[in-house]
């Protein structure tokens, strides 16, 4: 009796949380987009407005690293939105060493918020799909490989995209090891970006939409020779 007690209290408790989230995902969605709408941060980061960026941190004074983070890691949970003027308004606000850090810093919690979305809420999804042998051998490539796999896709400036946070949560990987190997992989890209993406963004505007479409081309392309890779292995086991 007292065991069916403490899994139906588990259970509330698991319900509680569930909706705590919910309530926080619809509250932060609609932030997102009453700041859009209102031609608030958001539209502006959308817009690559860097200047609009940069006012709206500087309004919050000693708060405005707070700010800053937060912003990023939002930037990254509504993956794949770009980065880039983000990180160049930190360089400006901050200076490129601290608005570099604070924008990793950023990255780490929206990749472990990420993460842990695609883990728990996720994953149900795709098991009702696949095959549960092919789950288990597919779990255990990525656990040998996943995490240079993402280490490697996200210090490229081509490939890396926010995307891949959620699609480590989806296997095996642990999420010390995902949030490690984006760390470790969009530090250079970051830090270049607040020493010299300025004068990228406000000189060659076009180059910034090259750049960004190209990348978004080479995560497509790579995602699925991924997903090949992984299959031929599966296959051979």
């Amino acid at each position: 009796m007292e065991r069916v007690k403490g899994h139906i209290d588990e259970g509330v408790k698991h319900a509680k949380r569930h909706w705590v989230l919910v309530v926080l995902l619809l509250a932060l969605f609609a932030w997102v987009a009453y700041s859009y709408v209102q031609k608030g941060v958001m539209y502006s980061i959308v817009h690559t407005d860097m200047d609009a960026v940069v006012g709206f941190l500087q309004r919050f004074g000693a708060y405005a690293a707070i700010v800053f983070v937060i912003l990023v890691a939002v930037e990254v949970i509504l993956a794949p939105l770009s980065p880039l003027v983000l990180d160049i308004a930190g360089g400006a606000v901050f200076g490129w060493f601290w608005g570099g850090t604070l924008a990793v810093l950023g990255n780490i919690i929206g990749t472990a918020i990420s993460f842990l979305l695609a883990k728990n809420y996720g994953r149900a999804i795709i098991e009702e799909h696949i095959d549960p042998k092919h789950q288990q051998r597919f779990n255990a490539f990525t656990e040998k490989y996943g995490a240079y796999a993402l280490f490697f896709l996200r210090v490229n400036p081509l490939t890396s995209s926010d995307i891949f946070g959620y699609l480590a949560g989806l296997t095996a990987m642990r999420m010390r090891s995902a949030v490690i190997a984006t760390a470790l992989g969009v530090a250079p890209l970051i830090y270049i970006k607040t020493y010299f993406g300025g004068e990228f963004v406000t000189r060659m505007p076009v180059l910034s939409l090259i750049f960004l479409a190209f990348g978004m081309a080479a995560v497509l392309i790579v995602a699925y020779m991924l997903i090949l890779i992984a299959k031929k292995k599966i296959e051979k086991r």
